[in-house]
């Protein structure tokens, strides 16, 4: 019986952390491709200040 409640305990975990690194990754893509979109207008504004680029 103990093992069980081990074995659902550790089952839990890691769903839980499944949810936590699905949440994560998907907020870092998005955020990631906001933060590219708005780098991209940035430098499309703004080509004197960036002649490098």
């Amino acid at each position: 019986m103990g093992e069980k409640k081990e074995i659902k305990a550790l089952d839990l975990k890691k769903r839980l952390r499944n949810r936590f690194y699905e949440k994560y990754y998907a907020d870092r893509d998005l955020l990631h491709k906001n933060a590219s979109k708005a780098m991209q207008n940035f430098l499309r504004e703004s080509p004197q200040k960036h002649p490098n680029s």
